[in-house]
């Protein structure tokens, strides 16, 4: 009987500290030194769910632990890097500010780039889109795309952020437009342009909660129109 009581506060005190992280990360580090990914998708899962509970001691030793699996002497490829990344983004702005400065260290590694970007729009912290909105100048035209498209994933409830955003994302987007004016289908303008066209459409519509307009210009005079200030 006092064993199990015993058990069962050991338990409750490791669970309170966020116990339920070591597993998985005595998993992790296995798995970078491997050739396959091994099951990646299951530690993510238990780390998400575990870390909000832990120390900040020791989310920080996960962020650490996380960064090291984008290291290029491990190999890795862009799904594992997507499972590092939503780990990350799910540990609040410190994991998201971790997880942006990793992003800049991958400049050849555009795919992982776009998982990252991806897991940033999708972790539902609304920190996330000041980063998104530095991403949308990427020169990797997927990289940007993903961040266009994934700053609908988080509209502010304040109206006046929202009219920023918007701002931001016109001026962008015509600017975009402009570069591509004249240029060859082949061109790296034209070919920026193709890609980020649906996605400021698309985001934008979610902004402007359900107006549907094809280009820069359209909502250029919606804007002035519609939502500018003053």
């Amino acid at each position: 009987m006092r064993m199990g009581l015993a058990l069962l506060l050991a338990t409750t005190i490791a669970s309170a500290q966020g116990g339920g992280v070591y597993p998985p990360m005595r998993e992790y580090y296995p798995l970078l030194r491997t050739a396959g990914n091994g099951n990646i998708e299951s530690i993510r899962e238990r780390l998400i769910s575990n870390l909000p509970q832990a120390s900040q001691k020791t989310q920080k030793s996960v962020r650490v632990g996380m960064v090291k699996g984008f290291k290029s002497k491990y190999k890795k490829d862009a799904a594992f890097h997507k499972c590092l990344a939503e780990v990350l983004a799910s540990n609040g702005k410190r994991g998201l500010n971790q997880l942006y400065k990793t992003f800049k260290t991958l400049k050849k590694k555009p795919d992982s780039q776009v998982g990252i970007v991806e897991a940033m729009a999708a972790c539902g912290n609304y920190y996330a889109l000041s980063l998104l909105l530095k991403l949308i100048y990427d020169k990797h035209p997927e990289v940007a795309e993903a961040a266009v498209t994934g700053c609908a994933n988080l509209v502010p409830k304040e109206k006046k952020s929202v009219r920023e955003t918007m701002k931001l994302l016109i001026a962008h987007y015509t600017k975009v437009t402009a570069s591509a004016q004249g240029k060859k289908k082949d061109s790296k303008e034209r070919k920026m342009y193709d890609a980020l066209k649906p996605a400021f459409n698309n985001t934008l519509d979610k902004y402007s909660d359900g107006e549907k307009l094809d280009s820069a210009s359209a909502w250029q005079a919606w804007w002035q129109e519609q939502a500018a200030p003053g």
